[in-house]
């Protein structure tokens, strides 16, 4: 049966937060998932970067808020907020869209193409 649900973990709570802890699932196929997940602020900006080994190498995209007050006590300390996919350790991040209060994530296992390759 497919998984229709993706939990996530909050890393590191910032200005940016989510209507609750899981994805919706768009697709799934045996190297290649497809969802969406659900913050409550509007067109936040996100990045992600390689997998850390020291982090047991689980995919991980930071969000960034779209701006930021100055002065303003609600909007101070730290910005960004970083969740990860604990179900998907060796995963890769191949792709993640902000579209108003949705983002759309795309993982990648490369694994079975590296060792079909030889690398």
């Amino acid at each position: 049966m497919l998984q229709t649900t993706i939990p996530f973990s909050i890393e590191m709570q910032g200005d940016v937060t989510f209507s609750h802890t899981y994805g919706y699932m768009a697709q799934k196929y045996d190297t290649v998932t497809v969802f969406h997940i659900d913050m409550n602020e509007k067109y936040n900006f996100v990045g992600f970067t390689p997998n850390d080994p020291l982090k047991n190498n689980i995919p991980t995209i930071t969000f960034f808020p779209q701006e930021k007050e100055e002065n303003d006590p609600m909007t101070d300390g730290v910005c960004c907020t970083e969740i990860s996919f604990p179900d998907f350790p060796g995963w890769e991040v191949q792709g993640a869209r902000v579209a108003k209060y949705t983002c759309a994530i795309t993982l990648v296992d490369w694994r079975p193409y590296w060792e079909a390759q030889g690398l």
